[in-house]
């Protein structure tokens, strides 16, 4: 796990470890973490996700791509034995692509039960937003009203993902299948080796 500290906003240092040790240590369905967002960067804006959708945190590392891949996708993360794809949100939301950093990091995720790997630029912080502090956003205000929510962080806005409208039902059954060609290749080459 990288640990190199990042400022944000000038006053507050943490670091990628502490943020993962703060998600491992919290019990991802309890009341008390509903409320609790992981804000993250993304181009030049602020994002979040609830808490309890994040599975971990993880330092950029080499990715398996196959070839035909759709542009989102950054390729697959060998998590275990697990491949786990990499969406990168800045293709996503159509925005200029930025230099990777010492702070950048996947964010794996889970929704109904599958894993899906957020490139970030980096992820900043865990934060209280209890409901009656998310404004909600008009419908139309983002692409497949991925956006659900804002809530201010300081001065800044955050914007509060949807995560099962984050991909189109097209890129996610293209993602999936192509997952599946992969392990299949990972699993045959593997098979190669032990005869």
């Amino acid at each position: 796990m990288n640990t190199a500290s990042s400022t944000i906003s000038g006053r507050l240092q943490i670091t990628a470890q502490e943020i993962s040790n703060d998600i491992s240590k919290t019990p991802m369905r309890s009341v008390k973490n509903e409320s609790k967002i992981v804000i993250f960067e993304v181009g030049s804006f602020n994002c979040a996700l609830p808490l309890d959708q994040v599975f971990e945190i993880l330092p950029l590392t080499e990715l398996a791509c196959p070839p035909s891949s759709p542009t989102i996708l950054e390729g697959f993360l060998n998590v275990g034995g697990d491949l786990i794809p990499v969406v990168n949100l800045e293709l996503l939301f159509g925005l200029s692509i930025s230099p990777e950093r010492v702070h950048s990091h996947f964010l794996v995720v889970r929704n109904n039960g599958t894993r899906l790997a957020l490139k970030t630029n980096y992820v900043s912080n865990i934060v209280e937003a209890p409901e009656k502090e998310r404004a909600p956003v008009t419908s139309q205000h983002s692409f497949n009203d991925c956006v659900e929510s804002e809530v201010r962080n300081g001065n800044s806005p955050v914007f509060l993902l949807n995560l099962s409208r984050l991909l189109l039902i097209e890129e996610r059954t293209r993602i999936e299948h192509l997952q599946g060609v992969e392990e299949k290749r990972i699993h045959d080459l593997e098979k190669e080796k032990s005869c």
